[in-house]
């Protein structure tokens, strides 16, 4: 089977276009009665506390994951601090998660890795995805999030496009900061 070019949003027909607006006030109103609220999921989170929830979230409940998170934070609270620290300490904290050994290297061989590009977590999701302990998976949860690439067809980036919005959050920052 051949398939459709993606087309932009400007190139839909308005019926498609009512059509989306349809779904996504019925998915807003789903979540407002049945979304749960984790503190990753607040807006204002750093790339840092993005990718550390998306790591903790692997292979464990959201539920045992916000138990842990913000004492995760407090703890280890930028990727230096985490790339110093002693692996008994991290093993301690990870373990009610389970696999808390394999996670504590992974944490670890990930904030060496940053730190080794100046403390600078990548912005495209594939530079993501070569960093020790992020598959494509985790990469593509972590991207949108941190504003970096939105996979294509992502709600966040088809949403944007839809409201006329094409830079990202951090193309914004710099842009309203004189950084360009």
């Amino acid at each position: 089977m051949l398939r459709q070019p993606v087309r932009a949003l400007h190139e839909i027909s308005s019926d498609v276009a009512q059509r989306i607006s349809w779904l996504r006030r019925r998915l807003l109103c789903w979540f407002a009665r049945n979304g749960r609220s984790f503190p990753w999921r607040e807006a204002t989170r750093t790339p840092y506390e993005v990718v550390v929830a998306e790591i903790l979230l692997q292979r464990t409940t959201a539920v045992a994951v916000a138990r842990t998170y913000i004492g995760f934070l407090k703890r280890y609270p930028s990727w230096i601090v985490l790339a110093q620290a002693p692996l008994e300490g991290l093993e301690n904290l990870l373990r009610p998660l389970g696999l808390w050994r394999q996670k504590a290297q992974a944490f670890q061989r990930l904030a060496q890795s940053i730190e080794m590009n100046s403390g600078v977590v990548p912005d495209a999701r594939k530079e993501l995805e070569r960093l020790p302990g992020i598959g494509p998976y985790t990469a593509s949860r972590a991207a949108p999030r941190c504003q970096y690439d939105p996979p294509p067809g992502s709600v966040s980036r088809t949403t944007r496009e839809h409201r006329g919005e094409t830079q990202t959050r951090a193309a914004r920052t710099r842009s309203s900061s004189g950084k360009e």
